[in-house]
Parts: structure tokens; C-alpha cells; sequence
């Protein structure tokens, strides 16, 4: 049984049996140590594990600064950010920030210690639950009894329960934090998409470009979706191919970046006992890839379910947890987010180019709610009939013949649904 809501004893010694808190926390990722964070602020006792709790968190995180909080610390701000393809160049007045890692995973552990809360080295091998809570047993032997489990464990949920085909489609990018004399991306200005690069084999890749001060800047080369899982490093060559041709030359390597990360998790069972947060709980989003800033915005909200529902019990709280993750308007919406990602792998390089020039030129109040995951399947599919309506007729054709597919006819039920 667990103690008195808010309070945990000392950190038991290696071997020892953890005490049993209001909450257990399985990751202290971005949005394991937010969630932790916000509930230990609100009063529960609240551990958090992880294999490695001292580990830096290794990607960027960059995020439109009008989807989260304006007190969050940031490595860099620009005012403008630039989308751009072939023949084609747009400048959008939304600000992008580059979030500052090490400063915010500080301000999170700070938050969770003061309020009474921790992290422990560990790693999950199962769960069990009854009517009290849930028992986690530990690979080197321990067992901890809590309330509830959030896993927040990323995109290979250590515990959630997942139905459906596993991943097939992956977001591809490598990056480089480096030294680029006479680069073109400065002042104010970073560049989100720029597909105008040399041609090559495989899937549309575009530079991702972040000016950091002086000749230092974050480039990165992505793949924004393919099919089966491709080798980041093999985009390092595209990438210096492409500075090549704009006449750039690397001065120096500060820093690497690998990423891979699944657009088409398997959607978690609903509901189940354990709750999820991020990646863990399929929150990426379909189209784009987005999560950080989801993950943010939920933790607070989640974090106020789980510390109301306790007191109707477990199975309550969790049930709750998944309704404030998962109500059906958003899994509706995702189902024709999913379309969207189904169609651009349908298309190819040149057809991808057109698309976003086509996606870019739509009002500011379509693609924002859009790319953030924040609107109603009907408004997804009415901005998705309004592009269709106003794209050349190539990509028209090419568009159309994905709508009879499954996930097309998915997306079709789903905003017909009322």
C-alpha cells in the first residue's frame, strides 16, 4: 500500500524494495519528466525510472513558439521561418524556436525534487495490476507498488499494449551542427523545408537549416516519411552534395545527429490500466511528425485526471487519463492525418515538391492547426479537399489515386461520422 498522498521515503539502497508512490513514471524523457513534474507540483508522490536517469536527451527539439509555453528556455528564437522547392520560395510569419535541452531538462528535475518526487535507475520487465494499483517488477529483482504507471518509455513502449501491424513508415533525418563559412541562413530566419536540393535516388529529402550565430549553424537532411527503415547515415552524403552545390564547404563538426523515429505507431489499446504520454502513447503526428510540443500542452492536463480520478480508484484514473489523451474527435482526426501521410508516400520527389508549394500557399488558419494536430476530422478533410481544389492538375491525379484506398476510405468514414 502506498503512504500518504506527496510523500516518499528516502531512496531505498541497490536491492532494497522501492517504496510504493501515487505514481510511477517509466521514462525521464521529455515527456516522462514534464508529466512527473506537473503531477508531483499537484501533490502526488510521484518516482520516476529509467535505465540511464543521467542520460542527456540526444535529438533537437524544435517547436512553433505558439504551441507551448512562453517561459520554456530556448537555445535560439527566429522570427521567420522558410519554406521552399523547386522555382519557389515562401516566408512564414510564425516564430520557431530551438528548444534548449540541458536548460529545460534542469528546470523539469528541479520542479519534480521540490515538490518531493525522484528519479531511480531502473528497468521495467512487467506489470501486474489489481483493484489497489499496479506491481512493477524490475529486471535486477525489485518490485514497486504504486497507483498508477504512465510509461513515457518512447517510441518502443516498455509496458502499453498496442493493437494493430507494427511500424512500417519512418521519419529519416541526419544532422550536423557545424561550422559553414559564408552560409545563407542569417539573422532572424531559419529554413523548415527546402526541397530545391541535388537530385538522388530513394524518397524527397529536404535541408532542414538552423543559423545558430556567426558561420555556425544546425543543418539537417530529411526524409519527412518512407516505407521500411532507412539508414540515417546514408544522408550524409546527400547532405554534402547538397552544400556542395551551394558552394559551401564544412569548416568544422561540433556535433552528429541520427534520427529515426516511426509515423505509423500501432494506436494503444482503450483503455488499459497503463496510461502513456509522447511517443509511447502513438501521439506522433500521422503527416508530420510532431510530438514535443503535444507532449507539453498534455502534461499538465493529464497530470490534473490522474490526481482527480485516484480517488475513484485506479482503473478510474486511467480510464480518465486515456479520454484526456485519446477522445474520439482526436482519434477521428488522426484517421484522416493517417490519409495524409498515406498520401505523400504515394508521391514522388517531384510530386512531393509540388505538394508543399501547393500546402504552403493555403491560408495561415488551415495549415497551423493542421500541422499541429489541433482540428476536428472535418476540418482536416476540408482543408484537404480545399489544396486538392487548388493544385495543379499533376498532382491532382496523383493525389487521387490514393482516395480509394483503405486509409483514404478510413478518412472519408471518419468525417462523415458525427
Amino acid at each position: 500500500m502506498r503512504g500518504p498522498r506527496g510523500t516518499i521515503p528516502p531512496s531505498p539502497p541497490p536491492g532494497a524494495a522501492l517504496t510504493s508512490p501515487d505514481l510511477i513514471v517509466v521514462g525521464a524523457g521529455l515527456a516522462g519528466l514534464a508529466l512527473a513534474a506537473e503531477a508531483a507540483t499537484l501533490g502526488l508522490a510521484v518516482v520516476v525510472l529509467d535505465p540511464e536517469p543521467t542520460r542527456p536527451w540526444p535529438n533537437t527539439f524544435g517547436v512553433w513558439l505558439d504551441e507551448v509555453a512562453p517561459d520554456l528556455p530556448l537555445a535560439h528564437r527566429w522570427s521567420t521561418v522558410e519554406v521552399a522547392g523547386r522555382g519557389w520560395r515562401r516566408s512564414l510569419d510564425r516564430p520557431y524556436g530551438l528548444l534548449d535541452r540541458p536548460a529545460l531538462r534542469a528546470r523539469l528535475l528541479d520542479r519534480l525534487e521540490r515538490a518531493g518526487g525522484r528519479v531511480e535507475q531502473g528497468v521495467v520487465a512487467g506489470a501486474t495490476h489489481d483493484e489497489r494499483g499496479s506491481l512493477l517488477a524490475l529486471r535486477d529483482g525489485r518490485e514497486l507498488r504504486a497507483g498508477l504507471v504512465v510509461d513515457c518509455s518512447g517510441h518502443a513502449p516498455a509496458l502499453v499494449e498496442r493493437r494493430g501491424p507494427p511500424s512500417s513508415a519512418f521519419q529519416v533525418a541526419y544532422g550536423l551542427v557545424a561550422h559553414i563559412e559564408g552560409h545563407p541562413w542569417q539573422g532572424d530566419t531559419m529554413t523548415l523545408m527546402d526541397f530545391d536540393g541535388p537530385p538522388g535516388d530513394g524518397p524527397a529529402t529536404f535541408l532542414y537549416a538552423m543559423p545558430l550565430g556567426g558561420d555556425r549553424v544546425f543543418v539537417e537532411e530529411t526524409i519527412l516519411v518512407a516505407r521500411g527503415v532507412p539508414d540515417p547515415g546514408a544522408l550524409r552524403p546527400r547532405l554534402l552534395r547538397r552544400l556542395q552545390a551551394m558552394g559551401l564547404r564544412l569548416a568544422d563538426e561540433e556535433e552528429e545527429e541520427r534520427c529515426v523515429f516511426p509515423m505509423d505507431p500501432p494506436p494503444p489499446v482503450l483503455p488499459q490500466r497503463v496510461l502513456a504520454l509522447g511517443a509511447a502513447a502513438s501521439m506522433v503526428h500521422p503527416a508530420t511528425g510532431y510530438s514535443v510540443a503535444a507532449s507539453l500542452r498534455e502534461a499538465p492536463v493529464l497530470a490534473q485526471a490522474l490526481v482527480a480520478g485516484l480517488d475513484a480508484g485506479p482503473t478510474a484514473a486511467s480510464q480518465a487519463g486515456w479520454q484526456v489523451l485519446w477522445p474520439a474527435e482526436r482519434r477521428a482526426a488522426w484517421t484522416v492525418l493517417t490519409y495524409g501521410r498515406e498520401a505523400i508516400l504515394s508521391l514522388s520527389p517531384a510530386a512531393t515538391d509540388d505538394f508543399f508549394r501547393a500546402f504552403f500557399a493555403m491560408p495561415r488558419a488551415w495549415w497551423v492547426p493542421f500541422l499541429s494536430g489541433r482540428l476536428t476530422a472535418r476540418q482536416a478533410g476540408a482543408m484537404m479537399a480545399r489544396m486538392f481544389l487548388e493544385a495543379p492538375m499533376s498532382l491532382r491525379l496523383a493525389l487521387s489515386a490514393t482516395a480509394g484506398s483503405p486509409p483514404g476510405l478510413a478518412a472519408l468514414g471518419a468525417m462523415l461520422r458525427p
